[in-house]
Parts: structure tokens; C-alpha cells; sequence
């Protein structure tokens, strides 16, 4: 549904002639539909006009594919540009996500999950500076699946926040950890 949507956007955009609106639709359908190497030529035709907005988010979509379907070098090859602009350009607000991401591919990749925490803890606390209480909801949930003892506490008071607008695989994972019976009783204090 959400590729067909991205889809009916893009060819509204190619009507209008507007093209940079265009290339964000396709970004979306590419993401929902899991094509890495559609997004990959889009980002390239970005770079060359240098239309940078926003690349940090659509990059990360593509690289979440990229995961997903176990090319961790892709994956790496195309977060790096991200992680790079949201340092150089200050575009910040997907950073946890993009550490979320890093730390999927360190995971994947083998190496200790000490690396993976270290970009997980990091992703928390770029979250909770900004006030981006589901992301840092997000990288907790990711961070206690490597270790039961981190971060217990916090996410059980960002979860009686936002357990309605959690999504569903992230519900699921937080009751396959057990969490549902730490959240209960704890006071909210975002």
C-alpha cells in the first residue's frame, strides 16, 4: 500500500513537472517495496544537482533495506553519507536512527556487541537531548536485546508515554523481553 501511495505521488509529481518531489515519492515506494539499487540511482541524481535536504532520512531507508535483505557493505556504503551530512550540515534529527542502523550493521556483521552498544547508547542519548522520545524508545529496546541490564528503567517511562504510538514489531519485541511487567507502576517523567 505505502509503495502504491509513493507510486501515485510520483506520477502526480512527473504531471505537475516538479522533480524534486518526485524523487522523494519514489524513495518512499523504492523503501516499501525493498528496492536498494532504485533508491541508489536517486541519490545519485541528488548528489548531482546537490540537493542534499533530507538525504539523511531517505538514506537511512535505503540502508534499513539494504540490512534487511543481509547486504551489510551496501548497507554501510550508503549510511556513511548520512552520518557524514547530519555531522557536516547539522541535519540531526534522524542521527539516533542512523546509530540504530550503524549498530544493526555492526551486529550483522559479527563484531562484539560491545561495538553495537556503544552506537545503541549513543543513538539514546542524541534521542533524549533532542526530545525524540520514540527514537530513544527505539535504540533502548535495541540495546536491552544485547544486554537485559542497560537502560531498563528509562524505557519503562518512555513506554508508559508512548505505548500506544509504539509500532507493532516494536511492541512485540518489548514483550518478548519481558518489559511489559517493568513498565507497570513506574511514573511517567519525560
Amino acid at each position: 500500500m505505502v509503495a502504491e501511495l509513493g507510486r501515485e505521488t510520483q506520477a502526480y509529481c512527473e504531471r505537475m513537472g516538479v522533480t524534486t518531489p518526485c524523487s522523494y515519492a519514489a524513495m518512499i515506494a523504492n523503501w516499501a517495496s525493498g528496492d536498494v539499487e532504485g533508491s541508489l540511482a536517486i541519490f545519485d541524481v541528488h548528489a548531482a544537482v546537490g540537493a542534499h535536504l533530507g538525504m539523511t532520512y531517505y538514506r537511512s531507508l535505503a540502508a534499513e533495506n539494504a540490512v534487511d535483505a543481509g547486504r551489510l557493505d551496501t548497507a554501510s556504503a550508503i549510511l556513511g553519507p548520512a552520518l557524514q551530512q547530519a555531522a557536516s550540515a547539522g541535519e540531526r534529527y534522524w542521527e539516533p536512527q542512523l546509530l540504530r542502523l550503524r549498530a544493526r550493521i555492526a551486529q550483522g556483521s559479527g563484531e562484539p556487541n560491545g561495538v553495537a552498544a556503544d552506537h545503541l547508547e549513543l543513538a539514546v542519548r542524541k534521542a533524549n537531548a533532542m526530545g525524540a522520545y520514540m527514537l530513544e524508545a527505539l535504540a533502548l529496546v535495541d540495546l536491552l536485546e544485547l544486554s537485559a541490564d542497560r537502560g531498563t528503567v528509562r524505557l519503562a517511562e518512555l513506554l508508559g508515554a508512548l505505548e500506544t504510538e509504539l509500532p507493532a514489531d516494536a511492541a512485540a519485541r518489548i514483550e518478548r523481553l519481558g518489559l511489559h511487567a517493568v513498565r507497570a507502576g513506574l511514573p511517567t517523567t519525560m
